[in-house]
């Protein structure tokens, strides 16, 4: 159906390629109000133009109205995952080749420097996630298990243990989503939760 561009951080590119990540979340635009409550999801409105795309429907508690926010993705969809990366020029500067900053050490100082995700050619992409469904949900609710598939794997504590079952891995993802979405706070916002494949 339709592409899509989606910045990915290290972490998420890491867990791609070692397929541990099959959900994403995404902050929703507009953010429904403070209080509304999610109420059900529709693939259709009853027009021929509301066809094709998920809707989430809200209802604020005092009122009897409701509320439906167009999701921009829809199954089937598939999303390109832009990720760090620089260009590579051989010895005598005659071709370039792509780098990419996961395929690196985490503390490898690339002599070119990296570049952002946002700036990454389209062509350059190599991660493409089919999307398998769409739903709306509050990132403060988000389970211990969607925040496993988001991506989130071992960690070391401070004495050098690495567990791979920590007692609530959503930490890192509060700290990761409060630091890319700062006008999203974790608590009150809703996000659009992507199920993908590959």
């Amino acid at each position: 159906m339709t592409e899509r561009t989606v910045c990915l951080s290290d972490w998420q590119v890491r867990a791609w390629l070692d397929k541990r990540l099959s959900v994403l979340f995404v902050p929703m635009k507009p953010q429904p109000r403070l209080r509304d409550e999610l109420i059900d999801h529709k693939n259709t409105l009853g027009c021929p133009a509301s066809e094709g795309f998920v809707w989430a429907g809200f209802k604020y508690p005092l009122c009897e109205s409701k509320v439906y926010h167009k999701s921009p993705f829809s199954p089937g969809d598939t999303l390109l995952g832009k990720e760090a990366w620089g260009i590579d020029p051989n010895d005598w500067g005659e071709w370039w080749a792509m780098a990419y900053k996961t395929d690196f050490a985490p503390d490898h100082r690339y002599h070119w420097g990296w570049n952002s995700p946002v700036t990454m050619p389209r062509e350059a992409v190599r991660i493409k996630m089919p999307v398998v469904s769409v739903g709306a949900v509050r990132v403060g609710d988000v389970t211990l298990d969607d925040a496993r598939r988001a991506g989130i794997a071992g960690y070391t504590f401070a004495r050098g243990c690495i567990s791979d079952d920590p007692p609530d891995p959503r930490w890192k993802l509060i700290e990761y989503w409060n630091g890319k979405y700062s006008r999203y706070p974790w608590d009150t916002a809703w996000a659009w939760r992507l199920e993908v494949g590959g």
